[in-house]
């Protein structure tokens, strides 16, 4: 190998280090509903307390990479903008997919649906998840 290719070779992997480095810390971009997103990460259960002071359970997702989403700030909506999220809350109206997420706990999953801004005591992180598919990741 001579000393141009040798040099041509480290430089393409460091190029290819870098591109990766990028890709792997960049964040997801998001968007709220009527858009369907899909989402990465492991899943998990907790419980909260309601203002009422009952308890309940809630489902959310870890996800891989932190995420974004770009949102009405005119003070109109509340599906405002929010950075560097690292969970969502997930829910479905569909008790098959509520069991599918539950099976899921502890383990990586990939999720569909829509999101929105959380608004109610119910919700427990800035952003929730209408699911409507669900598949473990591999």
């Amino acid at each position: 190998m001579t000393e141009f290719h040798s040099v041509k070779s480290s430089a393409l992997c460091f190029l290819a280090c870098v591109a990766f480095v990028t890709f792997a810390k960049a964040d997801q971009v998001l968007k709220y509903e009527p858009a369907v997103v899909e989402v990465t990460g492991q899943i998990s259960k907790g419980k909260e307390q309601h203002p009422n002071g009952s308890w309940f359970d809630f489902q959310l997702i870890k996800l891989d990479a932190p995420a974004s989403i770009k949102g009405d700030d005119s003070g109109q909506s509340v599906d405002v903008s929010e950075d560097k999220l690292t969970e969502i809350q997930v829910y479905s109206n569909d008790a098959s997919i509520r069991r599918k997420i539950d099976a899921l706990a502890g383990k990586k999953a990939i999720l569909k649906g829509t999101l929105f801004h959380s608004h109610t005591a119910w919700h427990v992180r800035q952003l929730v998840m209408s699911v409507t598919e669900v598949k473990e990741a591999k």
